[in-house]
């Protein structure tokens, strides 16, 4: 939620690149804020996520690199 705090239509436009690798996420709730960037990679890798909201495959279409390796494994 810190991350997305800050979100908005202004400072997302642009965004292409969003890699939030180990970051100890549990959560990423409200990454459909991203819907209206052109997010070509979302990086979600080493995160201690258990699920993923149905969000990120319904409004996020740009998307085409999508990467969530040892999501709810890492321990920090």
């Amino acid at each position: 939620s810190i991350i997305c705090n800050h979100i908005n239509d202004t400072n997302v436009s642009k965004t292409e690149n969003l890699l939030l690798n180990e970051n100890v996420l549990h959560s990423i709730d409200g990454i459909s804020l991203f819907k209206r960037s052109p997010l070509k990679l979302l990086s979600l890798s080493n995160n201690c996520l258990e699920t993923l909201p149905d969000e990120v495959f319904t409004r996020l279409p740009s998307i085409v690199d999508f990467r969530v390796d040892n999501i709810g494994e890492t321990q920090f």
